[in-house]
């Protein structure tokens, strides 16, 4: 019973990775639910359409996670401006680097 459990969830990891380091079986799988999706829901599958919708969703992350990124560097440097402020201060104050009393 573990074994089997084991080679079910080895191939989980398997397939999960293949997904999502190799785009063409990403977008073949893509494809495929979409055309799944039209058949279900009885309307005529749009590759094209479903293809620059990702894009635009991908942009969009890109977007979202560079801005995140830029809020999070400003962040930082303000934090090494205020340590190396900081440190000067202590230096200047004859304490050598250790904090006053």
């Amino acid at each position: 019973m573990s074994r089997t459990v084991a080679a079910f969830a080895a191939a989980l990891l398997l397939a999960e990775v293949t997904v999502r380091r190799v785009p063409a079986v990403a977008q073949r799988l893509g494809d495929l639910s979409a055309a799944i999706a039209a058949r279900l829901g009885g309307r005529a599958a749009d590759p094209a359409r479903q293809i620059e919708d990702d894009a635009y969703a991908s942009a969009d992350r890109w977007a979202t996670e560079e801005a995140r990124f830029a809020e999070e560097e400003k962040l930082r440097a303000a934090s090494m401006n205020q340590a190396a402020r900081l440190y000067i201060a202590r230096l200047r104050g004859g304490g050598g680097g250790a904090p006053p009393r």
